[in-house]
């Protein structure tokens, strides 16, 4: 028994066989339903500020955050527009399901004109019913014109985390014209 553990978890069947103090341990089981929000507009087509492509920095942050969460067993989707309209992958385990996620995700980067992420997140709003851990995946730009409002309704509802990958800028070394 350590300083601070509670008296009521003492097992004292198991101490009283062992003859020493035995405390249980309790682990949580909850599984977390992990969205990744991923922008194909244009500007995912351009570069970093230290030159790097923003579609593979997109595609390394979405990964980092799949893995890690399939590795803690939690469930993983993903959700993004492509040419064909609203892309969604439900919620599933497995370092297979984030393979396919990426896959595609790196397929369906088309560089549309504008960044559709307002109606992915509309998408959510009115067809997932879960609690969720939302990780959106874009650019400035793109995070300062979804709308307040469905800011609130998705905050209300769901944690949300925001992945800002930066613009090169015109002062920089590598400057290319869009």
């Amino acid at each position: 028994m350590l300083h601070g553990d509670n008296i009521k978890d003492i097992d004292w069947k198991a101490s009283a066989r062992t003859n020493s103090t035995l405390v249980k341990q309790y682990k949580a089981e909850k599984k977390h339903n992990v969205l990744l929000v991923l922008d194909t507009g244009k500007k995912m087509l351009a570069d970093t500020e230290k030159a790097e492509n923003k579609k593979e920095v997109a595609l390394m942050s979405a990964g980092v955050v799949a893995y890690i969460a399939s590795k803690n067993e939690d469930y993983v989707g993903t959700i993004y527009n492509s040419k064909n309209g609203i892309q969604y992958f439900p919620f599933k385990q497995g370092f297979a399901n984030v393979e396919k996620i990426l896959t595609c995700y790196e397929k369906n980067i088309e560089g549309t004109e504008k960044s559709d992420l307002e109606k992915s997140l509309d998408y959510i709003i009115k067809n997932i019913n879960r609690k969720m851990i939302i990780f959106v995946i874009t650019d400035l730009s793109v995070m300062e014109s979804i709308s307040e409002n469905t800011l609130k309704k998705l905050s209300i509802a769901h944690n949300m985390l925001f992945i800002n990958i930066g613009d090169a800028y015109i002062t920089g070394k590598k400057v290319f014209d869009l």
